[in-house]
């Protein structure tokens, strides 16, 4: 599965970067994300938890970041599982970030551009193939208004990702299937739009 996009932050590309640099700090505005350790190796140990209701679908994994501050970009790697339903997962990650707004300096703005590649195993293959880069765009949209808010007030965010705050902050099944069958339909009707011009 590829998904390819774009978010819109406030701050000066420098600010933006530095976030990026501080992993703890991005696992907290990702839906049901948390780091729970880090390897010799200095990759980073962690979860993602789903709810479905009253139950909750937590995968664990690792994942690699590479940061280049000057060329203002970076890659990230993972992969993970969960013990129910032999899902599985590998995920690249590359994004570049860009001034938006290079002239204005009373309200800076960056452009990240990301770019991502998954692999989908078990239960997620099927999804990978429906609504796999609807369901990108939901998620990639709330991370955007987290992180916005987050750099707009880093006060008013919690120190740590731990597991007890992702399970409070998870991704409900209920609300993302609401917004990923909006964000399908926007996408179809783009799509029609695009045929009855051309037509």
């Amino acid at each position: 599965m590829r998904w390819e996009g774009d978010i819109l932050v406030p701050g000066r590309i420098e600010t933006v970067i530095a976030a990026f640099s501080d992993i703890e700090r991005m696992a907290r505005y990702l839906p049901g994300a948390a780091i729970e350790g880090r390897g010799e190796d200095g990759s980073y140990h962690g979860s993602i938890t789903v709810s479905f209701g009253p139950k909750r679908l937590v995968f664990r994994g690792k994942m690699i970041a590479q940061i280049d501050e000057a060329a203002k970009s970076g890659v990230l790697q993972g992969q993970g599982s969960s013990d129910q339903r032999a899902a599985r997962f590998k995920v690249r990650v590359t994004y570049i970030l860009h001034d938006a707004k290079p002239a204005d300096t009373q309200n800076p703005m960056t452009r990240v551009n990301i770019v991502s590649a998954a692999e989908l195993q078990g239960v997620l293959e099927d999804f990978a193939r429906t609504g796999g880069p609807a369901v990108a765009k939901v998620i990639l949209d709330e991370f955007a208004a987290r992180f916005a808010a987050g750099l707009a007030a880093p006060s008013d965010h919690p120190a740590a990702s731990t597991p007890a705050s992702a399970r409070a902050n998870a991704l409900s099944a209920p609300a993302l299937a609401v917004r990923v069958l909006k964000e399908m339909a926007r996408r179809a009707w783009a799509r029609m739009r695009a045929l009855l011009v051309r037509s």
